[in-house]
């Protein structure tokens, strides 16, 4: 019995000694748990790119979109009148040398919207600027 108590207050002797080895064990835990934190941000802002880029994409392709239907509009401007055509294109090249606003022609103006809402009857007059 003796021997054992002296065994135990060895191992006690010998536990002191831990401590060291402890605050290593613990910062390396902290380094690995901070490490973890920042792979988690990372990965949170590389998710978000990936959102952003995909919007990027999304919006570029319905400002593409836009430009094909002002591409159409022109085109069908040019068979109709081709002084009209060439007086929009003066205009855009020129409009700073008028003070006030010069609208181009309201074909190329004005866009349908929501088709399905009006009556056939007053179709025309459902636009939006």
């Amino acid at each position: 019995m003796i021997d054992n108590l002296r065994a135990e207050v060895a191992n006690l002797r010998d536990q002191s000694d831990v401590t060291p080895q402890i605050d290593v064990v613990n910062a390396e835990l902290r380094r690995i748990q901070e490490k973890a934190k920042m792979e988690g941000e990372k990965a949170d802002l590389r998710r978000e790119k990936d959102n952003l880029n995909g919007e990027c994409r999304l919006l570029k392709n319905r400002l593409r979109s836009l430009d094909d239907m002002m591409k159409i509009k022109e085109e069908k401007l040019r068979g109709r009148s081709k002084d009209t055509y060439a007086a929009v294109k003066w205009l855009r090249q020129n409009k700073h040398l008028f003070s006030g606003n010069v609208y181009e022609p309201m074909m190329l103006v004005v866009r349908a919207y929501y088709l399905s809402w009006p009556c056939p009857n007053t179709l025309k007059y459902h636009c939006r600027c």
